[in-house]
């Protein structure tokens, strides 16, 4: 090979794009510094103790919120949308669905009612590309977008709430380190669209899972949260701190390699199955 010529170049200067994983629409591209780089390797090396000749591998990303049929026309649509949706789809399982109003204004309702319940502030997080919808806007006390407060929103926030909810998010973890009990809000998984090895390595309801741990996350269906969750009151989600320092050990760490572990543990088993994809 030939060598190759130094170019100067400041730490600013752009190194690489990096694509989103474009669940929430188009996927876009982001421009990284060669800062960014220098900074994530020397991060890296630090706290994993890496050598020049170790092989760092990188399942990423993972799609956990495709935009399905349910979520785009059923759960996340106005009652005649999805009506028209599901007439014109010929979607028939979808009727019942749309009857008993299990959407995201059942949902949004339901808390509110719960925070006045319990006299409590409801703050959502939203983000800047896909920002808060008008009719939970209009419920929240206090809407924070990542525009201005971004990366530290969340961390900052949890250290005031009491509770926190979400739908099969990472905030969990965030929440359990933070010493918050969160709520997985839990549609069908089959509706919601994630795939069979997400479902089964990080994304199950099973005792004991990362979205089900008793005094740490706490799951419930969407028909549950919307029909009963009115009535129920915080100390009915107490945090449990032995059951929290076992979950930190196990989920998250100081540098998340359990994490890498169901990774691999994931993919010895689709070994161990004679490769199914």
């Amino acid at each position: 090979h030939e060598p190759i010529e130094p170019v100067e170049l400041a730490f600013s200067d752009a190194a690489g794009l990096l694509f989103t994983s474009g669940t929430t629409g188009r996927s876009k591209a982001c421009l990284l510094s060669h800062r960014y780089f220098i900074e994530q390797a020397s991060i890296l090396a630090r706290d994993f103790s890496l050598r020049h000749d170790d092989v760092l591998y990188c399942p990423f990303p993972f799609r956990s919120n495709p935009q399905t049929f349910w979520v785009r026309h059923v759960y996340g649509a106005s009652p005649l949308h999805g009506r028209l949706a599901v007439g014109l789809a010929r979607r028939a399982e979808y009727r019942a669905h749309l009857a008993s109003g299990l959407d995201d204004r059942s949902v949004v309702r339901a808390v509110r009612a719960f925070c006045d319940q319990n006299g409590a502030a409801l703050v959502v997080k939203a983000r800047a590309k896909d920002g808060a919808p008008g009719y939970l806007t209009r419920c929240a006390d206090r809407v924070l977008g990542d525009e201005h407060y971004y990366p530290a929103t969340i961390l900052e926030l949890l250290k005031v709430s009491a509770l926190c909810l979400h739908f099969f998010s990472t905030v969990a973890y965030e929440a359990a380190y933070a010493g918050v009990p969160s709520i997985c809000i839990a549609p069908d998984a089959v509706d919601a669209g994630f795939h069979p090895l997400l479902r089964e390595w990080f994304l199950s309801l099973e005792p004991g899972s990362s979205f089900n741990v008793r005094g740490v996350v706490y799951p419930m269906g969407l028909r549950e949260l919307v029909g009963g969750f009115a009535g129920r009151r915080l100390a009915d989600f107490p945090l449990d701190h032995a059951a929290r320092a076992q979950y930190i050990d196990k989920f998250i760490g100081f540098d998340d390699g359990k994490g890498a572990d169901r990774v691999l543990d994931a993919v010895q088993s689709l070994v161990e199955r004679g490769g199914a994809r």
